[in-house]
């Protein structure tokens, strides 16, 4: 049998093995969370100006179980992310989210101007087409390329979901098999 307590010749060694350039990945410690009437989890991630226009890209992951909106600026950076059950209702939880998210430009009297919007997850196909937005991505297309932006050299993701879990291999920011 494997000894797991003792796996790694050090602590120094583990650590480097598991938590590789932790300080340069990206913090997502929110400046504030609230949650609406309507079960929306609204997290800001910046602290947004008022009576601003923000140009800005949008993707959605409509899931079996949750579903989640976040919106980055044009310099790759999150600014706002709603997050709220799908409950089996996929078209449903998309508009409470975009509810929230007019909500939020009315309140702090912001206009967005969407550069882009990508849709992924298992209702990606279907609410692509409902809401006209530009691109609809896969999972496993959609992590690689969100890991490899934090992590060049990242070689593995796995992801946990709702209806499934995925486990990707990465090569020279490449999925391979």
């Amino acid at each position: 049998p494997i000894d797991y307590e003792n796996i790694f010749q050090d602590e120094e060694e583990k650590n480097s093995k598991i938590l590789k350039r932790k300080e340069d990945y990206p913090d997502f410690d929110s400046l504030n969370t609230i949650y609406d009437e309507l079960g929306n989890e609204i997290t800001f991630y910046e602290n947004i100006k008022d009576n601003y226009n923000l140009s800005v890209f949008m993707g959605i992951d409509i899931g079996s179980t949750s579903t989640k909106i976040c919106i980055i600026d044009e310099d790759k950076r999150p600014l706002i992310g709603i997050y709220r059950k799908t409950a089996s209702d996929p078209i449903n939880a998309v508009k409470l989210i975009f509810k929230a998210l007019l909500r939020v430009e009315e309140e702090k009297k912001l206009k967005f101007k969407f550069l882009g919007v990508a849709t992924t997850g298992s209702g990606r196909k279907m609410i692509k087409e409902v809401i006209g937005a530009d691109e609809e991505i896969n999972e496993i297309t959609a992590h690689a390329l969100s890991a490899t932006h934090i992590d060049k050299d990242v070689d593995t993701i796995i992801e946990i979901g709702g209806q499934d879990s995925k486990f990707t291999k990465m090569k020279d920011g490449m999925v391979y098999y």
